[in-house]
């Protein structure tokens, strides 16, 4: 998608600065939403993203490099931690309009968390069925946090006990609270 229609895009349009650049992407996120399924969902998935990628750019954090630095306690800061909390809710907000049948059914999604985040149920899932998952989130977090100062928070060369039980648990998680058939990976219909 880069070398065929971000770059011919971009270059198209770079005679107008930044936003000829901010079409660039706005086209090739809408693109890459199609092409995960021609459907409006996945479209408004793909500018939704290109907004978000918009954003970072624009403020500029896009381009920082900051190292994390943990608190006395080993924690992230407050605020870093807040950015990485909101990170998850809006890459949340995104995945709505990727997995609702419609646009207005993701719209229905996030007004039933909104009025009440406790109660929100998607096709007979509520909290006690999504326990699982936030778990699991958490320890993918506390994972990637301990292992920040690597590349990615799986590597590691000689993985003590703790790395692979953390390993296979993520791995047991998936299999057991993971989507059961209900609507297959998108990549397994081709």
């Amino acid at each position: 998608m880069t070398d065929y229609v971000f770059m011919p895009v971009n270059i198209a349009f770079r005679n107008i600065g930044k936003f000829g650049m901010i079409f660039a992407i706005i086209i090739n996120m809408v693109l890459v939403g199609l092409w995960h399924e021609a459907n409006l969902t996945w479209a408004v998935f793909g500018l939704y993203n290109g907004i978000l990628y918009i954003l970072l750019i624009l403020s500029g954090a896009f381009a920082k490099k900051n190292k994390l630095i943990p608190n006395k306690y080993g924690l992230p800061p407050l605020k870093d931690f807040a950015g990485m909390l909101c990170t998850f809710v809006l890459f949340t907000i995104g995945v709505l309009f990727a997995r609702a049948g419609s646009v207005e059914q993701a719209w229905e999604f996030m007004q039933q968390i909104g009025n009440n985040p406790l109660s929100f149920r998607v096709s007979g899932m509520g909290l006690l069925t999504a326990f699982p998952g936030a778990v699991g989130a958490i320890l993918m977090f506390v994972l990637e946090w301990c292992k920040k100062k690597n590349e990615y928070a799986l590597q590691f060369f000689q993985p003590s006990i703790t790395e692979k039980l953390s390993i296979y648990g993520t791995i047991l998680m998936i299999l057991f609270f993971g989507n059961s058939g209900r609507n297959s990976f998108i990549y397994f219909q081709f």
